[in-house]
């Protein structure tokens, strides 16, 4: 089990960029990287929240109630 919560995805994601590394799948290597260097932000946030007693605010997303919306069914 990892020290910190949520490195477990950061350790997943660089065993993903060495295996893309290995394969030689450039795109998905960029892509990766580009998720890590997210999760590290993330993990970097939660800690420094978590040192000052406080959550970490990521921008969850909201939804729309659906109500009040006309949906039109398409006939043949």
């Amino acid at each position: 089990m990892s020290t910190h919560q949520g490195e477990g995805p950061i350790t997943n994601l660089d065993a993903r960029i060495a295996e893309a590394q290995r394969e030689g799948w450039t795109g998905e290597v960029a892509g990766l990287e580009a998720s890590l260097s997210s999760a590290m932000e993330k993990l970097a946030a939660m800690q420094a929240a978590s040192k000052n007693g406080r959550t970490a605010d990521f921008g969850m997303p909201t939804f729309k109630s659906p109500y009040g919306q006309v949906i039109e069914e398409s006939r043949p």
